[in-house]
């Protein structure tokens, strides 16, 4: 999971953290979990009131971290870890480690779930959510992809290599919504006629 408002992604990560084996935490989101783990998060986005709720979910062992990040140091781009993230950092992406964690996982997966980009997409920082769509593309494993830019540069990606079993959702939020409740809105009026 990716992107930017944690309060977005709390009812997918308690559903899906019972369910799979691993919740993946990355984007903006990450910076929250960082935080509530104690690390400096410098001046990189958070979303405040959440880190009684994240300090519960970071004691599942299926919550995973990245353990690098790509951050503005000043003016320069600097690779770090989370322990040594400083005041004025701001967090803008994973890093290459953690890149390479994550595709190794995404190869042996059956079935993968992606909302989100890894980093601040509108700034430039897209290498990482790049690198995890050609592993998603390149997997043996069904996809679910959640809408927006990360839906926008998977479909680029797979039109490369045609990859039938990734399923690239327009609407990211409604994706989660589902994936989440079990239902939509439009889907309970239908059921009620």
């Amino acid at each position: 999971l990716g992107g930017a408002k944690f309060s977005t992604k709390i009812p997918l990560i308690k559903k899906f953290i019972e369910k799979t084996d691993y919740v993946i935490i990355a984007g903006a989101i990450l910076n929250n979990f960082y935080k509530a783990a104690g690390f400096e998060v410098g001046k990189s986005v958070v979303e405040d009131g959440y880190d009684k709720e994240i300090v519960k979910l970071l004691k599942n062992e299926k919550i995973l971290l990245p353990v690098d990040v790509v951050v503005l140091r000043g003016d320069k781009k600097v690779t770090t870890t989370p322990d040594t993230l400083e005041k004025g950092d701001i967090i803008c992406d994973i890093g290459a480690e953690s890149t390479k964690l994550i595709a190794n996982l995404l190869g042996q997966s059956k079935l993968i779930v992606w909302n989100g980009p890894t980093g601040w997409y509108e700034k430039g920082f897209t290498k990482a959510t790049r690198a995890i769509a050609e592993s998603v593309a390149a997997s043996k494993a069904h996809a679910i992809v959640g809408g927006g830019d990360t839906g926008l540069l998977v479909e680029k990606t797979l039109e490369k290599t045609k990859n039938k079993k990734v399923f690239v959702s327009t609407a990211g939020g409604a994706t989660l919504d589902y994936l989440g409740n079990g239902t939509l809105p439009g889907i309970k009026a239908l059921d009620q006629k």
